[in-house]
């Protein structure tokens, strides 16, 4: 896995910084790099060196929670990140709004 600029970020993998299947990347103005590991349905954020800062997710349908997650998107006016997920169990789409971006 790359950084948007072209730097290695991470290698396929389940273990501490290896992504299992990452489908999204987003970039903080404040240089943060998130990427949505679809399989292990967790977001895991770095920072601009790329060092692992911390992950959030797990699997379910709750608040925080996902269902093979598949992109992400950092809405800078609202401080969200959204994480488009969807359900195979009740077959729909929904999109979540995690937190206020501090980090």
């Amino acid at each position: 896995m790359y950084s948007p600029n072209l730097l290695l970020l991470g290698l396929l993998g389940m273990g501490a910084g290896e992504f299992d299947r990452p489908v999204g990347i987003a970039v903080s103005n404040a240089g943060f790099i998130y990427v949505v590991d679809g399989l292990e349905n967790e977001v895991k954020i770095y920072n601009a060196d790329l060092s692992f800062k911390f992950f959030f997710g797990s699997k379910g349908t709750g608040n925080g929670q996902f269902q093979l997650p598949t992109s992400i998107v950092i809405n800078e006016l609202t401080s969200g990140v959204l994480i488009p997920d969807f359900t195979a169990l009740v077959d729909f789409a929904r999109v979540q709004v995690v937190g206020v971006m501090q980090y």
